[in-house]
């Protein structure tokens, strides 16, 4: 009877990080203004959910700007294993905006 049944559930979906990301790091924010006592940790860990919120919209814009350039399909070293910075520079080049 205490024989364990193991299943696997599979499911496709389009998952996109940074807006989740993006909310957990502004609640941090607020909830640090709103309760000063370990306001610290909590900024710290804003602060690290804004990070992942910045590689998540990379990871995920990337791939659809730049296709087979990104993993390095093309014989190329491949985007994805270059910098955040330069990763997000070449995103907004090819969508035509600054930073």
């Amino acid at each position: 009877m205490d024989e364990k049944r193991r299943f696997e559930v599979q499911r496709e979906f389009d998952y996109r990080p940074a807006p989740v990301l993006l909310h957990g790091s502004q609640s941090l924010l607020a909830r640090s203004r709103e309760e000063p006592i370990g306001s610290l940790w909590k900024r710290m860990g804003a602060l690290l959910l804004a990070a992942f919120t910045v590689e998540g919209f990379i990871n995920t814009v990337g791939p659809m700007l730049f296709k087979e350039q990104w993993n390095g399909a093309d014989g190329t070293r491949g985007l994805e294993r270059q910098s955040w910075d330069s990763k997000l520079k070449q995103i907004a080049k090819a969508s035509g905006t600054s930073i």
